[in-house]
C-alpha cells in the first residue's frame, strides 16, 4: 500500500461518514495533500490534510486562524488535526474559473475592495527580515507602503464566489509580518495571466505584454483607484514594488522546490525594472 493510501485510510478512520475525495487543479499540490469533503453534524465541511507529517506549511496555515486577522475573509477553522485541519465548506466557484470564461471587472473590483478591507484590518507591524531586505535591495522606502498581515498567495484561483460573497482560502503562505501590497500586486499579475491564457508565447514576451497592458495602458486602472482609495497607496508606489514582488515569489517557490525557471519572475523582473528607470520612477 502507498502513502497516498494509508493517509486515506487514517482520515477515513477519524471520519466514518460518507467521504468525497477530490484532488486540486495542480499537480505538485495533489503530491503534498488529500482533500475530501463530507457532512458532520449537518455541517458540510472541507478536510485537508498533509501527505508529509512533517509539512509545516498546514501549520502556518492553521497559525493564521489562530490569529484574529482572517476571520472575516476566509472560511472558519472548525478542527485541527494530526496532519491538516478542517474547514467549512464553501460551495461557489474561484474566480479563476469564472475569469477564464470572460473577466468581469465589477467582480474582480469587489475581489480587490476585500482585499483592500482585509489589509485595513490587520495590525500594523513590523515587516520580516525577508521583505526588509528585498525591499532595500530594490531601493525602496517601507514607509511606502503597509506593513500587516498578508495572505502570501492571494489571486483568483484562491478566491471563491459562493451566493455573492468573496471568501479566500488557502492561507499556507500567510505572512503576519508582511507587506500588504505584495498581495495587490500578486492578484493583477494572476488576473493578467488568466485572462491571456491563450497567448501562446515565451515568458519574456508575455512579461512585455503584461507592462504594455499594467503599467502603459493601465488596463485594470478600475482595480488600482479601488485599493489605492481605501488603503492610501498610490498607483506610483504599487507599481514600483513589482520588482521586489519578482523576487520574493522567486524565493518562495525555491523554498518549494519548484522549477522556478519555468515562470514569469525573472522576465518580470527584468521587464518592469526597465520601464520604471525609462520612467523615471525610482527602484
Amino acid at each position: 500500500m502507498n502513502n497516498y493510501s494509508e493517509q486515506k485510510n487514517e482520515i477515513k478512520k477519524l471520519f466514518p461518514e460518507k467521504l468525497n475525495f477530490s484532488v486540486s487543479k495542480g499537480k505538485r499540490k495533489d503530491q503534498q495533500r488529500i482533500y475530501a469533503k463530507t457532512k458532520r453534524h449537518r455541517k458540510n465541511i472541507f478536510i485537508k490534510w498533509a501527505l508529509n507529517k512533517n509539512d509545516e506549511f498546514y501549520l502556518h496555515e492553521r497559525n493564521a486562524y489562530l490569529s484574529d486577522t482572517i476571520e472575516k475573509f476566509a472560511p472558519k477553522l472548525i478542527q485541527p488535526l494530526s496532519q491538516g485541519n478542517v474547514f467549512s465548506l464553501i460551495d461557489g466557484q474561484t474566480l479563476d474559473e469564472i475569469f477564464s470564461k470572460q473577466l468581469t471587472i465589477q467582480l474582480a473590483k469587489q475581489a480587490i475592495k476585500k482585499m483592500a478591507h482585509f489589509h485595513n484590518f490587520s495590525k500594523e507591524v513590523t515587516i520580516d527580515k525577508e521583505i526588509k531586505l528585498t525591499l532595500r535591495k530594490n531601493n525602496l522606502r517601507s514607509e511606502l507602503y503597509h506593513a500587516g498581515a498578508m495572505h502570501g498567495d492571494l489571486d483568483p484561483f484562491n478566491t471563491i464566489l459562493s451566493k455573492k460573497e468573496l471568501y479566500f482560502i488557502d492561507w499556507e503562505d500567510y505572512r503576519e509580518n508582511g507587506l500588504c501590497e505584495i498581495d495587490f500586486v500578486h492578484f493583477i499579475a494572476m488576473l493578467w495571466i488568466i485572462t491571456n491564457k491563450n497567448a501562446n508565447v515565451t515568458l519574456n514576451s508575455k512579461a512585455k505584454k503584461i507592462i504594455e497592458d499594467v503599467f502603459v495602458l493601465n488596463k485594470f486602472k478600475v482595480l488600482f483607484d479601488e485599493y489605492s482609495s481605501i488603503t492610501g497607496t498610490k498607483r506610483s508606489a504599487l507599481l514600483r514594488l513589482f520588482p521586489a514582488y519578482c523576487d520574493l515569489s522567486i524565493s518562495r517557490l525555491k523554498r518549494n522546490k519548484r522549477q522556478w525557471k519555468n515562470f514569469i519572475y525573472v522576465e518580470l523582473k527584468k521587464e518592469s525594472k526597465k520601464w520604471l528607470r525609462k520612467n523615471m520612477l525610482e527602484i
